[in-house]
């Protein structure tokens, strides 16, 4: 995701195509691997995954950052569209 985020902001200044970035974490994630094991967080994780793929383009990257943090890379995205995409998502 690191080298991602650099490829992507060299080519804003370089050309300076927009991209936009969203950021989440699931609340209480801990609290899912402690109470029902880690089985059972794979499993959210995995439906969470596919949810968010359902949501954005081909051409966007979707990665975990760390633990319970999330990062999307809309590409040639405002702000404002990325806001839709973001709130799109929050509904499920």
């Amino acid at each position: 995701m690191e080298e991602m985020l650099i490829n992507e902001y060299n080519r804003y200044e370089r050309y300076k195509i927009p991209y936009s970035l969203i950021l989440f974490d699931i609340d209480d994630f801990k609290l899912i691997n402690d109470s029902f094991e880690h089985k059972t967080g794979d499993e959210v994780l995995k439906l969470i995954s596919k949810l968010v793929r359902e949501n954005i383009r081909k051409s966007d990257v979707f990665g975990r950052l760390d633990g319970e943090e999330f990062l999307i890379i809309l590409f040639k995205m405002t702000v404002a569209e990325a806001y839709d995409v973001a709130e799109k998502s929050h509904d499920y």
